[in-house]
């Protein structure tokens, strides 16, 4: 991948996210919102009045949320019957994140009801607003649309006397996106070796690099893999052998020996936040320049793919 590639992109109208607070009762003089007078979830049926309710963990949506902020600016969820779905793309069109979670996932979902399959696109920074700030508390967030409704609603979530009640209740409205993502083609990967590691440990490595920038280069052979950086001043390489690594795989397409370049800011921005929510990590390398790393998380995998040109050309 070349550092002197631009992605030009028309950028179409978008709605400026609005993120505003809103009571479900009139509120208490100098309460906070969780001191308000909570109003019961009527039934956990949506009788025909919400598109969806997905009550779950404050603490996991926070930390997988924030750690997709440190990529994108906007996430793409396609919320289905089956479970959800999550894309999110990054500014400048180098990387793009991929998760499937089934609606079976109790590590996360709580409750999981959908009415009607939907594309919900949503300001990470609007959205992280209300889930920083409930996930804080001990409850579940849960995340909802009224069909008569174009903005999400993002509530705390409590049991009093075995009745679900709402003690908050975010109003976001949705943004219109720049591209639609579910028609972005995933990079095809083809993997020659694969390297498999503890998140934190090479997360901790790679930070270093952050404050030195530029181009973030790995070399491949059947005996290590290196990651380097360099600048006209500073030059810093860390090599992994089979007897360092979990896993170390080489597969029968490899020969000789290979080198992919990236951006280091992208590819460096969600490992280094993956770190809180990830043991173990994967990544995939293949002399086509492309590169997928796989998340291990709770929630299940979440895949960061790192392509050699922008993501985003063959959608626009």
């Amino acid at each position: 991948m070349s550092s002197g590639k631009k992605l030009q992109i028309k950028v179409k109208s978008r709605a400026v996210p609005q993120l505003t607070p809103q009571l479900v009762e009139p509120p208490v003089p100098g309460a906070s919102p969780t001191q308000q007078k909570p109003v019961a979830v009527s039934s956990p049926k949506l009788n025909g009045e919400l598109d969806f309710s997905i009550i779950m963990d404050g603490k996991t949506l926070a930390g997988l949320m924030g750690a997709i902020k440190a990529l994108a600016i906007e996430s793409t969820l396609k919320i289905e019957p089956a479970g959800m779905k999550l894309r999110a793309i990054d500014p400048a069109g180098l990387a793009i994140l991929n998760m499937d979670i089934p609606n079976n996932y109790t590590s996360i979902f709580r409750e999981y009801q959908c009415a009607r399959p939907q594309s919900v696109s949503i300001g990470l920074e609007s959205f992280m607003i209300p889930v920083d700030a409930e996930s804080r508390t001990e409850g579940k967030i849960e995340l909802w649309k009224k069909k008569s409704e174009n903005f999400v609603r993002v509530s705390l979530l409590k049991e009093v006397q075995n009745t679900k009640v709402r003690f908050s209740d975010w109003q976001i409205e949705q943004t219109t996106p720049i591209i639609d993502v579910w028609r972005v083609k995933l990079p095809e990967i083809r993997t020659d070796v694969s390297l498999t590691v503890r998140t934190e440990e090479l997360a901790k490595r790679v930070s270093s690099y952050q404050s030195v920038g530029g181009q973030f280069t790995i070399e491949v052979d059947k005996t290590q893999i290196s990651l380097k950086t360099r600048t006209d001043v500073l030059r810093g390489t860390v090599t992994y052998t089979p007897a360092m690594a979990k896993q170390f795989k080489v597969w029968d397409t490899f020969s000789g020996k290979f080198d992919l370049n990236f951006e280091l800011k992208y590819t460096a921005a969600l490992l280094v936040s993956g770190s809180g929510f990830s043991e173990w990590l994967t990544l995939h390398l293949g002399k086509d320049q492309n590169l997928r790393i796989e998340y291990f998380t709770s929630m299940g995998v979440i895949e960061q793919f790192q392509a050699r040109k922008p993501v985003l050309m063959g959608a626009i």
